[in-house]
C-alpha cells in the first residue's frame, strides 16, 4: 500500500471535516424544536428566559443562555450572541463568582468561545449540546 499524498490528506479533510455555514446552521434548525422546552425569547427585549431553572446545573443554565443568544442573534432579535460574565450572571441568576468554573470548563471544552471578556456559543456544537440536555432531562 502506498503512503497517502498531501493531496489525499487535503481531500479527506475537506470531505470529512470541513462544513459549510449552512451545514452548521442545519444543526441549529434541528435544535430549535427541542429548545422550546428549555428557553423562551422575550419579545421586544430579546432577553433569554430559562424555563425550569431550578432543575438545571449552573453549567446547563450558561449553555442554554448562550445557545438562546446565538439563536436570537441569528433571527436578528438581538444584535450579538456575545455576553460578558455580568450579563451571564444577570440573565441566569448565578453569582459572578460562581460562574468562573463553569465558564472556564465550557471554554476548555470548546463549547463556548472567548474573545476578551466576551463569550459566545460555538455554533458547530449547538445540536450536540442541546441533544445532550434533552437526554439528561428524560432520565
Amino acid at each position: 500500500m502506498t503512503e497517502p499524498t498531501i493531496n489525499d490528506i487535503k481531500e479527506l479533510v475537506r470531505k470529512e471535516l470541513v462544513k459549510t455555514k449552512d451545514e452548521i446552521n442545519r444543526g441549529v434548525l434541528d435544535s430549535i424544536q427541542l429548545l422550546k422546552t428549555f428557553i423562551s425569547i422575550e419579545e421586544g427585549t430579546g432577553r433569554i428566559v430559562i424555563l425550569n431553572n431550578e432543575t438545571l446545573t449552573n453549567t446547563e443554565k450558561v449553555k442554554l443562555l448562550m445557545v438562546g443568544k446565538h439563536i436570537a442573534a441569528l433571527a436578528e432579535i438581538i444584535d450579538s450572541p456575545e455576553a460578558d460574565i455580568q450579563i451571564i450572571s444577570d440573565e441566569t441568576g448565578v453569582l459572578k463568582t460562581t460562574l468562573s468554573a463553569p465558564l472556564g470548563d465550557l471554554v476548555k471544552k470548546n463549547v463556548l468561545l472567548k474573545d476578551g471578556a466576551k463569550y459566545k456559543f460555538n455554533d458547530a456544537l449547538i445540536k450536540k449540546e442541546v441533544q445532550a440536555l434533552v437526554e439528561k432531562m428524560k432520565k
